[in-house]
């Protein structure tokens, strides 16, 4: 066993680790007020440098040591949060939001450098609406968007990506149940998958907006809201496995 150390905090957090043996997390600095995402690589913690403001955290790495996360927008308080992508521990990209959402995290990465996490209506709401996406050579795009428009399953969440472009993750029916889903690509490298249409795969046809099919939590009040930072905490809590649902995580 070995202690990775820290960045002069009190806590430091594991949250991925690739083939080549390096790790990712986030590591509290001096004075526990800020954190800030981390490569661990021979013996060796460091930061993964770059800021959009505040904290930052990584949330998984590839194999190429490509790490994704969030980085907190607004100094010390947090008031929001985006997807971040390190592709060495020097730069940090802002991947943005869809539309016009507020905050958003990346959760997963693969071998071609594809990320995919969440986008979230609100960093303040209790119950935020989420919603998948993937984001890839630059732009980021909605999953609801490229699913086949009669599905009544609405995608909030990724939990993994092969190399192949394949994802896992969970979705929300009308009634608000959670279900489990696989995304296949419809493209070459997944010939003769039932329901596939072979002649949307283009440029055009992946940058169309289609309406969204199902319905899902009304935006919050004024008089229930949470901070981004507890936001945060709450998907780090869900992500570590320690509840099966966010809004089972307790909000103090």
């Amino acid at each position: 066993m070995k202690n990775l150390g820290g960045l002069g905090g009190t806590c430091t957090i594991v949250n991925d680790l690739n083939n080549r043996g390096q790790v990712v997390g986030a590591s509290n600095i001096e004075g526990d007020q800020v954190q800030i995402a981390f490569l661990w690589e021979n013996a060796k913690l460091q930061q993964l440098r770059g800021s959009l403001g505040g904290s930052t955290g990584a949330f998984a790495i590839n194999d190429a040591g490509e790490a994704v996360g969030f980085g907190c927008l607004g100094g010390v308080a947090c008031p929001s949060f985006h997807a971040t992508l390190w592709k060495n521990v020097g730069s940090i990209t802002d991947l943005g939001v869809v539309d016009n959402d507020q905050c958003s995290f990346a959760a997963v990465i693969n071998a071609s450098g594809q990320v995919a996490g969440s986008s979230i209506s609100s960093c303040t709401a209790k119950e935020p609406n989420f919603r998948a996406f993937l984001w890839e050579g630059g732009s980021i795009f909605d999953l609801n968007t490229l699913i086949p428009q009669d599905s009544t399953l609405y995608l909030t969440d990724i939990f993994a990506i092969s190399d192949l472009g394949e994802m896992a993750g969970q979705g929300v029916d009308p009634s608000g149940n959670q279900h489990a889903f696989l995304l296949i690509p419809c493209d070459e490298n997944h010939p003769g998958i039932e329901g596939c249409d072979y002649s949307l795969v283009d440029s055009t046809a992946t940058a169309e907006v289609r309406p969204v099919r199902a319905a899902q939590p009304s935006a919050a009040t004024s008089e229930n809201k949470v901070s981004p930072a507890k936001m945060m905490a709450r998907i780090r809590s869900a992500r570590a496995g320690r509840n099966r649902r966010l809004g089972n995580v307790p909000l103090q």
